[in-house]
């Protein structure tokens, strides 16, 4: 990634999130969510030592995004395909939300 990163095409880092849509069995689920927080949080950390924005995907996991995301106070960026819980218009004032077409699904 820090090849890539400089370069004038690379305007974001993403997509990245937590998805917890589909987790596996109960004795692997909890491995499984910490493995994808771990990889959110380098992705975060990533994006702000680089200054980009995050392009993020949050599926079943609001709670565990919010969290995370509140703890970075310099993150920036989107939450795309936005339909997750309204608890996440707590970060309004340094995320954007794209609202597409799954949102009628509610």
């Amino acid at each position: 990634f820090e090849k890539f990163v400089g370069h004038q095409k690379c305007v974001a880092i993403g997509e990245c999130g937590l998805d917890y849509y589909r987790l596996p069995e109960l004795d692997e689920r909890e491995n499984y969510k910490s493995k994808q927080k771990e990889i959110f949080t380098k992705q975060i950390e990533f994006s702000i030592q680089h200054n980009k924005p995050l392009i993020i995907h949050i599926r079943e996991a609001s709670f565990d995004s919010l969290n995370i995301l509140k703890s970075y106070p310099k993150a920036f960026g989107v939450l795309h395909c936005f339909n997750a819980d309204g608890m996440l218009l707590e970060l309004s004032d340094r995320f954007y939300y794209g609202i597409g077409g799954v949102s009628t699904f509610k």
